[in-house]
């Protein structure tokens, strides 16, 4: 059952009727990474394990009001508990005004963060100054955030009505190069998700998106495209989601 909500905060109308989709799905899948340091020796080798388990597949959406769609899906596929509850994308304007959030049966999202930027961000990038505030931020609806975060076994997608004239190819273009290590806040896109209540002692960490090793690439090639989890439609648009 879908369920739909739409927020007004632009001029743009992101319509789910009517979208043209493309003939060839592109699509490539990423990783994430650990950055906090603020962890233990045992805290930090189990976060590593939980980034290697998070999986981002960015596809080709098609396209609406004349626009490009690209779609990010979040897959938990860890077996240790984790669950990610806020996810940020620091974007130098590639992405629209627009943020469609699409949530499984005990996965609901909303605009927004607390915190508002990703923890660590300063230690893993670097000064000066304080952290970006991201263009967009999502985290689980209350009053249940735990229920409603990205748990285990469980997914979320999100859909971005790119920028006039930007392309699928810019988006992955921006997203590799904001993965160098040093952010350029004009061209890059950093995707990062902080990820609570993880293993039995319910530690937090943060992470940044990476490269997914070559093998297990290889090994999700037959497996792209196949939706394993029904799926809820929320229509918010915003320029900026960076509150909680």
């Amino acid at each position: 059952m879908r369920q739909s909500a739409t927020v007004a905060a632009s001029v743009a109308l992101f319509a789910v009727v009517g979208w043209s989709t493309p003939a060839e799905a592109s699509s490539k899948t990423y990783s994430f990474k650990n950055i906090s340091t603020d962890l233990d020796p045992g805290e930090t080798a189990t976060a590593q394990e939980v980034g290697a388990n998070i999986n981002m597949i960015v596809s080709d959406a098609g396209t609406s009001n004349g626009n490009n769609v690209v779609e990010f899906v979040f897959q938990n596929n860890n077996t240790v508990a984790s669950s990610i509850n806020q996810i940020y994308f620091n974007d130098g304007g590639l992405l629209g005004a627009t943020m469609n959030i699409i949530g499984g049966d005990n996965v609901s999202f909303e605009p927004g963060a607390s915190p508002p930027t990703l923890p660590g961000w300063v230690d893993y990038f670097g000064p000066p100054g304080p952290p970006p505030s991201p263009t967009f931020a999502a985290q689980p609806q209350t009053p249940q955030p735990q229920q409603n975060a990205i748990n285990p076994g469980e997914e979320l997608a999100i859909e971005f009505e790119l920028a006039e004239n930007k392309t699928y190819g810019d988006v992955i273009t921006s997203i590799n190069s904001g993965m160098s290590g040093a952010f350029d806040p004009e061209t890059d896109l950093v995707v990062g998700l902080h990820v609570q209540g993880i293993g039995p002692d319910g530690f937090s960490a943060s992470f940044v998106v990476i490269p997914l090793p070559a093998p297990v690439a290889m090994g999700l090639l037959g497996l792209l495209g196949v939706g394993a989890m029904t799926r809820r439609r929320f229509m918010n648009s915003a320029g900026s989601a960076t509150t909680a």
